[in-house]
């Protein structure tokens, strides 16, 4: 997974491996917190989402871009 945030002046990128970030840990931790999401269901997310990955290679979560220049890009 690859995080990047770019400002005028600054850019932070942070990348970490997929399987960290989408596991049966963060998914009981995640389902914790909201409402109406089990972590059965969100462990189903996760291993479609590495299965994707896996067929079909990397995957746009988040591609953002502001006015004033501020640009924000998940990807997996």
């Amino acid at each position: 997974m690859k995080i990047s945030v770019k400002t005028d002046d600054k850019k932070f990128f942070l990348m970490f491996p997929t399987s960290l970030a989408c596991n049966g840990l963060v998914a009981k931790i995640v389902a914790k917190h909201t409402d109406g999401l089990s972590a059965e269901q969100l462990s189903k997310l996760f291993k479609a989402l590495k299965q994707y990955r896996r067929r079909h290679g990397p995957l746009d979560l988040v591609d953002v871009a502001t006015a004033d220049g501020t640009k924000v890009h998940i990807t997996i």
